[in-house]
């Protein structure tokens, strides 16, 4: 047996050793890779189940928002109708405190 003959096998072996190697790290790289793609499809129900909840929310506050506009803009307008109220009798007020001639007139 030469001594070629010798290396030979023992270079074909550590080099199957270290391919072996090899694959093994890449596969399991490939998990590894594969693994938060996985984690991320097994949350997206969730995820999309909580936007949908979060959509849900919003609408329900844009509904509560437009009911409070509009009482805000019927106390708006209930407010200018007392103010109008309350500005005709102040006028009533006067006119009946000139004629009982409780308050002086104005000179012209």
């Amino acid at each position: 047996m030469s001594w070629a003959s010798f290396i030979s096998p023992m270079v074909w072996g550590i080099a199957a050793a270290f391919l072996d190697s090899y694959f093994h790290w890449i596969n399991g790289m490939s998990e590894v890779a594969d693994e938060p793609i996985n984690i991320v499809l097994e949350h997206l129900p969730e995820m999309r189940a909580d936007v949908a909840a979060i959509r849900e929310e919003n609408r329900e506050m844009k509904a509560r928002q437009a009911a409070v506009e509009d009482m805000f803009s019927f106390l708006v307008s209930a407010i200018t109708r007392l103010q109008h109220s309350f500005d005709r009798l102040t006028e009533r007020v006067e006119r009946i405190e000139k004629r009982l001639g409780l308050i002086d007139a104005p000179a012209p």
